[in-house]
């Protein structure tokens, strides 16, 4: 037989002494519940915060009313919660996100409209208030040359195909883009009539997360890219 601890004895005893208290003729008085204790609201953020603002145009300048998001290349404590902070582009295209967390490492700004895709990466540090201005482009207008070179920054293009009959055959309106963290995308463009994309403003460093994927469905295509220049990458797709 196992032992019972003397501390186990005077638990049971109390239990036993409280049930059959009540079914006698004296009773035990209910004991109120004690009102709930209201919530401690969060403290303020300690993590102090930055304006970004800037225009978003086409490439003839014309301000394109997209929504903008600002997310950090790689995570903070000052970014647990919602991964990106983001605004509303006015009819003007002039956008005001006024709760960046300050962050002295890469970021990155998008904006994105149905119909439009940034071909070029746009990249910053918010070690205080900052300024933004995003170029998008409607799909049936995308370029393969002529992006800027813009500073630390290369450009990565190529061709997307599919293969039939042991053919490469070159897939048009294909998407391809930069996820530089789950379903955070910086930059993307589609494929023309030949098959061929372009991107600019990646990363110098080993690129993550280039993908192409076929309209209409589901099996985009990974790939990663060396440290180093502008390159060349072909996707074959499904």
């Amino acid at each position: 037989m196992w032992p019972i601890r003397r501390a186990s004895i005077s638990l049971c005893a109390l239990c036993f002494a409280v049930i059959t208290s009540g079914c006698g003729g004296d009773s035990v008085t209910p004991v109120s519940p004690l009102a709930p204790t209201a919530p401690t609201p969060p403290p303020p953020s300690v993590f102090p915060v930055v304006t970004v603002t800037g225009q978003v145009t086409d490439a003839a300048g014309r301000p394109i009313a997209a929504s903008v998001v600002v997310y950090p290349l790689r995570s903070s404590p000052a970014w647990y919660g919602p991964w990106g902070r983001g605004s509303q582009a006015d009819a003007s295209g002039r956008y005001r996100i006024a709760n960046a967390p300050e962050h002295h490492d890469t970021v990155y700004v998008r904006a994105w409209k149905d119909g439009y895709v940034q071909q070029c990466a746009t990249a910053g540090i918010l070690a205080g208030d900052t300024s933004a201005d995003l170029t998008v482009t409607a799909k049936a207008d995308v370029v393969i040359t002529g992006l800027p070179a813009l500073p630390n920054a290369r450009q990565i293009g190529g061709t997307v195909y599919t293969t039939k009959d042991n053919q490469r055959q070159p897939l048009a309106g294909a998407v391809v883009g930069w996820e530089m963290s789950m379903d955070t995308v910086a930059a993307d463009t589609v494929t023309d009539s030949q098959g061929r994309y372009r991107l600019c403003g990646l990363p110098r460093d080993r690129v993550s997360g280039l993908y192409a994927v076929k309209v209409g469905t589901l099996a985009p295509v990974y790939t990663e890219v060396a440290a180093g220049g502008d390159a060349t990458i072909d996707f074959e797709v499904p």
